[in-house]
């Protein structure tokens, strides 16, 4: 009797699950509208309208508030916390030596030049795949027509233009790095014709000068070219 018993406690308790479902699917549908008015706020109050890109931290409490997109916001911090920690400490170290005085130390770190080419670009590169990698999960986000604009805005001056501008600063150094590495093989191929004495070259063949003065020329142009990027990467920063 009591094996019959069990089975009709259990159908109801399915049913009255069941009655109750809807309403709380519609929960989350219903507080929707307030969640993308609370989220649309937030951006347009803590990034889009102020100078900088450092992102807040959010509250539990505000988090809450978003709904389902905090996790909007989520893949903004990711990407500032990512690029920050993958590229932050490098870059510095690579900029400081950019800061030669003279010819003749920019000769004594020769090696260090290589290496440091070589890391600009791999930095680059991990610029890039962070920023498509974001790119491709941006891609699978709800944004419905009043958030689109607000976010798209948000995510344009904390992940795209970081991006694009901390890139090519990258590309920038290796390029500057590669022009003066260029110049030191030409002055050690040609060190009877040449001596580096502080800031000037003593050239001893006049045959030479042209060469020089194109190579020489080639560092000007690209360490005022990594000047300009590296401009634009703060601008960028602090817009």
């Amino acid at each position: 009797m009591q094996k019959i018993a069990v089975f009709p406690r259990f159908l109801a308790a399915a049913l009255l699950l069941a009655l109750f479902l809807p309403a709380f699917a519609g929960c989350s549908k219903e507080n929707e509208p307030e969640e993308r008015r609370a989220f649309i706020t937030f951006l347009t109050e803590n990034i889009t309208a102020r100078k900088g890109v450092t992102l807040p931290e959010i509250s539990r409490k505000e988090e809450k508030s978003f709904g389902k997109y905090a996790g909007h916001y989520a893949l903004l911090a990711s990407f500032q916390k990512d690029l920050a920690r993958e590229t932050g400490k490098n870059a510095g170290e690579l900029l400081a030596l950019t800061a030669f005085e003279d010819l003749e130390a920019v000769s004594k770190a020769g090696s260090s030049l290589k290496k440091a080419a070589k890391e600009a670009d791999t930095l680059r590169k991990i610029v890039e795949d962070l920023r498509a990698k974001a790119d491709k999960e941006k891609a699978k986000l709800p944004l419905p027509g009043d958030l689109a604009p607000v976010y798209n805005a948000a995510y344009d001056k904390v992940v795209s233009q970081p991006a694009a501008a901390s890139a090519n600063m990258f590309s920038s150094v290796r390029e500057a790095f590669a022009a003066i590495l260029d110049l030191l093989d030409f002055i050690d191929t040609h060190s009877r014709d040449m001596e580096i004495q502080g800031r000037n070259i003593n050239l001893k063949n006049i045959g030479l000068k042209d060469e020089l003065d194109a190579k020489m020329a080639a560092v000007r142009e690209k360490a005022l070219e990594l000047g300009e990027a590296y401009a634009e990467m703060m601008r960028t920063m602090l817009q």
